[in-house]
């Protein structure tokens, strides 16, 4: 129900309104409501964008987008049958610093300026703690060991082995791919080419038969008896069988060549004489410089210019002898920095000025 007051308000607001629509003024429910909403902000103005003149890098095509194979045979497959043993002085660390280079070249394969890298390290065993990757022996200490990098607990270091093991693990092999490379002359294989291969632990490397020499010839001259044994003869090695006649006389060529220059005893004999007269020349250089050094295990109170060697420079300062000790003279440099001396050394002595 309708009260009276409300149908008489009905009836005074619908004559207010054709009132205020003769005279043309909006009433407030046709009145446009204003758009309370926010205009959004644009954070990111259009701006022309920047052009590098760098190239984009493309990814490089996989092995198996290419349709071939994985080029890995220098490189090892971990085995993890084998137990790794890792002892005190069976493996080195190796240091980028740390490279053997050796002073033959090889005829065509690499300029006169140009020094090859030798990867077998020969040496005597230091310490007798060491143990063979192919027997798992103890190397005794001063028995000649062949070194050879190989990934092992992690860390790139040097693998030990006796010679005898060493040449039973050597193996001739064929690039596959033509894109793999010797590892002693750094040149590339040709497909099909064959190749004489060495293993150390899982490690694996391969070298051209034009390179024999160079890269076994320390070996031979540490141990040739052992080599002139039938066992060892590339004959017994595998994979001799699959070279054919021209490839297996290469080969025998180069191992030959190796064997005589390691039975020479005139070059290098001369070349050991020299290497000791020059070890007797530097032992001599150290006992002359640290006898023109401060007494060790006594305060001298010694006063003066001293050089010492540094970075393959000699550096210069003088010693402030208030601050010597029993083991340790110190100099001031000319930047003013203080160098601390260890009496007995061969690295620093004093300077008559």
């Amino acid at each position: 129900m309708v009260s009276e007051y409300s149908k008489l308000r009905e009836k005074n607001i619908q004559k207010n309104r054709q009132i205020l629509k003769k005279l043309g003024i909006q009433t407030d429910r046709e009145r446009k409501k204003p758009n309370l909403k926010r205009k959004k902000v644009d954070r990111h103005p259009k701006t022309p964008t920047r052009r590098s003149s760098r190239r984009r890098k493309l990814r490089r095509k996989s092995f198996k987008d290419m349709g071939t194979e994985d080029p890995s045979d220098n490189d090892y497959e971990p085995d993890h049958d084998k137990e790794l043993q890792t002892d005190d002085d069976s493996e080195e660390i190796v240091d980028t610093h740390d490279v053997q280079v050796s002073a033959k070249k090889i005829d065509g394969a690499q300029d006169d300026s140009e020094a090859q890298e030798n990867f077998l390290k020969v040496e005597a065993a230091k310490t007798g703690r060491s143990t063979c990757r192919k027997c798992r022996n103890k190397l005794e200490k001063g028995e000649t060991r062949v070194g050879m990098n190989a990934w092992i607990a992690g860390r790139n270091a040097v693998t030990w082995q006796h010679p005898g093991c060493f040449f039973s693990n050597v193996s001739i092999t064929r690039e596959s791919s033509g894109r793999g490379k010797c590892r002693f002359s750094k040149q590339s294989f040709k497909k099909e080419e064959p190749r004489l291969t060495f293993q150390s632990h899982t490690a694996k490397a391969s070298i051209k038969f034009s390179v024999i020499r160079s890269c076994l010839l320390p070996l031979a001259r540490e141990s040739k008896n052992m080599l002139q044994s039938e066992k060892f003869h590339p004959k017994a090695w595998k994979g001799y069988s699959e070279l054919d006649k021209n490839e297996a006389n290469s080969l025998y060529a180069e191992w030959k060549s190796c064997m005589e220059a390691a039975n020479k005893n005139t070059s290098d004999g001369a070349n050991e004489s020299a290497g000791e007269t020059k070890a007797e020349s530097e032992d001599e250089t150290k006992e002359t410089e640290t006898s023109r050094q401060p007494k060790a295990n006594k305060k001298t109170g010694s006063q003066g210019k001293v050089a010492w060697r540094w970075g393959g420079c000699i550096c210069y300062g003088k010693l402030l002898s208030s601050r010597e000790t029993k083991s340790h003279c110190y100099a001031r440099t000319h930047k003013g920095n203080v160098k601390t001396l260890t009496k007995g050394k061969s690295y620093w002595w004093l300077v008559d000025e």
